[in-house]
């Protein structure tokens, strides 16, 4: 299996060291040493051995599975299908999270560190969709 064969948040062993994969940037594609935290960069061909670790995102997206249209009609009737399992999880998240956002003002520290967090990451993506 190589660099390319993977996705973004997998972490893979190279080398005798693990790293996390990224997303491309130009021609490379861009890892995170796992170990130390330094950023590695691979063309993409270099044969790595996967490690057996779900994260939460990728257990999500095999099983929801592909959602990027291919330009084949059958694939892509099941693709959108795909996608909106997908939105509708993420609506779902996005409500939950607004509903921890309303704790940021409470008295209990462990409530308003949440609620605190929360508004954050939703203010971040009201940013990035505004720029969109």
């Amino acid at each position: 299996m190589t660099v390319d064969d993977i996705e973004s948040g997998t972490r893979f062993r190279y080398k005798q060291h693990e790293y996390i994969r990224m997303k491309p940037t130009g021609h490379c594609i861009r890892c995170h040493n796992a170990e130390t935290g330094a950023q590695g960069y691979f063309n993409g061909t270099e044969e790595v051995q996967i490690i057996n670790q779900m994260t939460n995102y990728s257990l999500i997206r095999k099983l929801i599975g592909p959602v990027e249209p291919a330009g084949c009609t059958e694939t892509d009737r099941q693709r959108l299908e795909n996608l909106k399992q997908l939105t509708d999880l993420t609506q779902r998240l996005l409500y939950d999270i607004m509903d921890v956002s309303r704790n940021r003002s409470r008295q209990e520290h462990s409530m308003k560190v949440a609620g605190t967090h929360a508004q954050t990451f939703l203010d971040e993506w009201k940013e990035i969709l505004n720029d969109e």
